[in-house]
């Protein structure tokens, strides 16, 4: 009886114990359990043998298919022509896919003369926790990739800039992620990257739904002009590009997004607000170029940490 009773005392005090660390596991960010992924495998493991017969059981009672009575001969003739269709479609985007990279790519070397190789690469995972878009790209130390290498889509849309550098991969954070900082940026008026004149200062935060917002310089540091003149020069679907000292030289002029909202300040009416959005949803990337600067001209590029 004694022995049952300090039983039961031990399985009294284990339980709490084990419900608070099952809580707190649940709010530690993933990046912290590593050391406890040995235990998920073998879970794995375990269930693999269970989960299999009764996912087979599921899809007998509820198969994905229902049944069709059509001939036989009349379901192989559409799956053939749906097969070829496919094939045809497939070609097709390939195609339009080809014609728009090599026409990016060129443009992406055209955007400025610093000399840097482009490393396409492919990403291979987003960051298992949820509250950072981190890309994990597979190009590494071996391709002479660095800590601020600047990355982009296709030739000229920026995506980021390198966190982390390993031997065969690097992490990259989006312009977009809610943890990457303000970039400083001017809206193209005339949509020419030399066109200093005619352009307009921005400082552009992530708003967390892959946009980035920020206040449009102010009218009192436009010599002359005034809020007016801003309202007439701004207009929605002009280009937004990188001019900020704190990134890498060839990351300049870069195209950061495009104009898709224009609002007052709220708490200065006669400041406006835009809404940029990149040209593509940056944190859905299945392909990144990598603009590696060559090593002799490593001393010409700037920027700060990321």
């Amino acid at each position: 009886m004694a022995a049952a009773g300090s039983r039961r005392r031990r399985q009294s005090v284990l339980l709490p114990i084990a419900v608070f660390l099952l809580m707190v596991l649940a709010v530690v960010p993933s990046r912290y359990l590593g050391p406890t992924q040995w235990v998920a495998d073998l879970v794995k493991v375990s269930v693999a043998p269970v989960s299999h017969p009764m996912r087979a059981a599921a899809a007998w009672l509820r198969p994905a298919v229902s049944k069709d009575d059509r001939p036989e001969e009349l379901r192989f003739l559409e799956q053939q022509a749906d097969q070829w269709e496919t094939l045809y479609r497939r070609e097709q985007r390939e195609n339009r896919e080809l014609r728009a990279r090599v026409e990016e790519l060129s443009r992406g070397v055209a955007v400025n003369t610093l000399p840097v190789r482009q490393v396409p690469a492919p990403v291979i995972s987003a960051s298992s926790d949820l509250s950072s878009g981190v890309l994990t790209v597979r190009a590494g130390r071996g391709s002479q990739v660095e800590i601020n290498t600047v990355v982009v889509v296709g030739g000229t849309q920026l995506l980021g800039r390198v966190e982390r550098v390993g031997a065969l991969t690097c992490q990259v954070r989006p312009i977009t992620d809610p943890g990457a900082l303000a970039v400083r940026g001017r809206v193209a008026i005339d949509d020419a990257p030399s066109a200093s004149a005619r352009s307009l200062a921005c400082l552009l935060r992530p708003a967390g739904d892959g946009l980035l917002v920020g206040d449009v310089q102010d009218p009192a540091e436009l010599a002359g002009h005034d809020a007016a003149l801003i309202d007439d020069w701004l207009e929605v679907g002009q280009t937004v590009r990188l001019d900020d000292d704190s990134w890498p030289a060839n990351a300049q002029m870069l195209v950061v997004g495009v104009v898709e909202r224009i609002e007052p300040a709220p708490e200065s009416p006669l400041r406006r607000v835009i809404t940029v959005r990149p040209r593509v949803t940056l944190s859905r990337v299945s392909e990144v170029v990598l603009r590696v600067v060559h090593e002799s001209d490593a001393l010409s590029e700037t920027g700060g940490g990321p």
